[in-house]
């Protein structure tokens, strides 16, 4: 059982993609009444296919996924809000993002709205993790001019 508020997330968006679920399949989405450590159930969601949920990423949602009987597919988006992601919120938020073309990693980082000084710090993490991902025969020169640019 948990809340969404770690991610530094406003609203979560769960796309169930279970075709022919079945409540004896198990897998529910169970929303808790407000409150992280109630107990009430507001109500168990199957995750049937097409099923698209929106709650918010507060403390006022807790939930869990009950567990099931066959394996269980979602797709699951957590949209932020920039005016309430700390260091280490953006930072995670950097390392997950893949922005679409035209959008670079850089424009993605400055539009989430950090400090200039958190969006530098930002940018030396993105190119080192792309240096760190290239084949040895690249890696070390790829580093090299990360490092003596920075």
């Amino acid at each position: 059982r948990h809340c969404d508020t770690g991610r530094g997330a406003a609203l979560t968006a769960i796309l169930y993609l279970n075709e022919g679920w079945r409540p004896d399949d198990g897998g529910q989405l169970r929303l808790y009444d407000e409150g992280f450590h109630n107990t009430q159930v507001k109500y168990d969601v199957l995750p049937s296919a097409n099923r698209l949920l929106l709650f918010w990423a507060t403390e006022e949602c807790p939930h869990e996924v009950l567990p099931t009987q066959r394996d269980r597919f979602a797709m699951t988006i957590w949209y932020r809000d920039s005016g309430g992601i700390d260091a280490a919120g953006l930072a995670d938020a950097a390392l997950r993002c893949t922005p679409v073309a035209p959008l670079s990693l850089d424009d993605a980082v400055r539009r989430a709205g950090p400090l200039e000084s958190q969006a530098e710090r930002l940018d030396l993490l993105a190119r080192l993790r792309h240096a760190l991902s290239l084949p040895e025969a690249l890696k070390a020169s790829a580093l090299a001019e990360i490092l003596g640019g920075s």
